[in-house]
């Protein structure tokens, strides 16, 4: 099955993309289909490639090393859930960026979800992705 890129584009929550202390991070939101992640693949940002080492997904206050995600371990990704994607490495710098994440589910395989944002000095009204609690490590 083949999802439009239009459809994936509308998970990013706009806004969202930021520097961080280890890298950067954005978040997105499932508008579209429950989902059970098997695999994460890698974010393409600034010319440079993140491998699943230096990705993790913070969903259900918990934080996924993109490495310990399998078919053995899936992530359940359920409709209007909010996941925070944090990538480490070097910050990105100030402007416009389009940045691709490829993640692989159940239900439908490989997916490519585009991310295009402005990254400025200040962020005011950028929106926070929210949650009740700071997310946790993962589970053993």
């Amino acid at each position: 099955m083949v999802v439009p890129t239009v459809m994936l584009k509308r998970m990013y929550v706009h806004g969202s993309l930021r520097n961080t202390p280890k890298g950067f991070q954005f978040a997105l939101k499932n508008r579209l289909a429950p989902a059970t992640i098997v695999e994460i693949g890698e974010v393409h940002a600034a010319g440079q490639r993140f491998g699943p080492e230096a990705i993790s997904i913070h969903l259900h206050t918990h934080t996924y090393p993109g490495t310990e995600i399998s078919e053995k371990r899936t992530l359940k990704f359920d409709i209007n859930e909010t996941a925070i994607i944090e990538v480490e490495g070097a910050p990105l710098p100030v402007g416009e960026h389009l940045l691709t994440w490829r993640v692989r589910t159940k239900e439908v395989g490989w997916l490519r979800i585009p991310v295009e944002d402005t990254l400025g000095d200040a962020r005011q009204g950028a929106r926070e992705p929210r949650f009740l609690s700071q997310p946790e490590p993962a589970r053993p």
